[in-house]
């Protein structure tokens, strides 16, 4: 159904954006070998030739709500970005993007990249070209990738002192703390599910084993079950990859 769901929606952009559709590129789950269907997000970046429009953004808000809506497929699962091809190879600056995330709520168009430094390793090392074209990525360097870390850890820190806590917060923070553990360890992009179970399994974050464990196979929509879990654990855990990093 994958398949289906990318052939589908790789032939809904053509018919729309014709010759200016340069390149679609997934990423993420999907690529990582994580990917649960009706659970979490295909990721993904589409590339036109030019830079996208305000037009551009309503065509394709229309055609989102249409997958929203029908949920056909997996196309529901689908969030990304749209850029001019430009602009994954040099991501600083000003440039239009159109995001496109979970909840409609959070669509628009921007004028800066809104991918991480990261999204742009993991795809460099093993993102897909619906295309069959040649990834070409801007790369970062290591000192850039540990400054997204440390900032990334602030605006997690921030979040969870916020009233607005959420079990989907605390899921994410866990998430990112142990994907971010172990890519300053050995230096290797894990999956979501890789990444908790192997740290869990790690002597010097037993106290974190069971969070780690229950969130290991968590993705939104989150069961009623875990309506209990706490974001305090997992900000104790945040607390331990933020020293972590700064020692770096």
């Amino acid at each position: 159904m994958v398949e289906q769901t990318l052939t589908r929606f790789k032939n809904d952009l053509q018919d729309r954006f014709g010759s200016r559709l340069h390149d679609l590129i997934v990423h993420g789950s999907i690529v990582l070998g994580d990917f649960r269907p009706n659970r979490g997000d295909i990721d993904f970046v589409a590339l036109f030739t030019d830079e996208p429009s305000e037009s551009d953004a309503s065509i394709l808000f229309d055609l989102f709500a249409s997958y929203r809506d029908r949920s056909e497929l997996l196309l529901h699962q689908l969030e990304g970005t749209f850029y001019a091809e430009s602009a994954v190879k040099d991501p600083r600056g000003t440039m239009p993007c159109v995001y496109i995330g979970s909840a409609s709520s959070s669509w628009g168009m921007s004028y800066s990249f809104r991918n991480s430094l990261m999204d742009l390793r993991l795809i460099a090392e093993s993102g897909g070209s619906l295309f069959d074209r040649p990834i070409d990525v801007y790369k970062p360097s290591e000192p850039e990738l540990l400054q997204e870390q440390r900032d990334t850890a602030r605006v997690w820190q921030e979040s969870l002192s916020s009233k607005k806590s959420s079990v989907g917060l605390a899921v994410g923070v866990t998430h990112w703390c142990a994907r971010t553990i172990l890519y300053r360890k050995d230096g290797m992009l894990y999956s979501k599910t890789a990444a908790c179970l192997i740290c869990a399994g790690k002597s010097e974050l037993r106290e974190f084993e069971g969070l780690l464990r229950v969130c290991a196979n968590l993705r939104h929509p989150y069961p009623e079950t875990i309506k209990h879990l706490s974001s305090s654990q997992a900000g104790l855990l945040l607390t331990h990859v933020t020293a972590m990093l700064r020692d770096c």
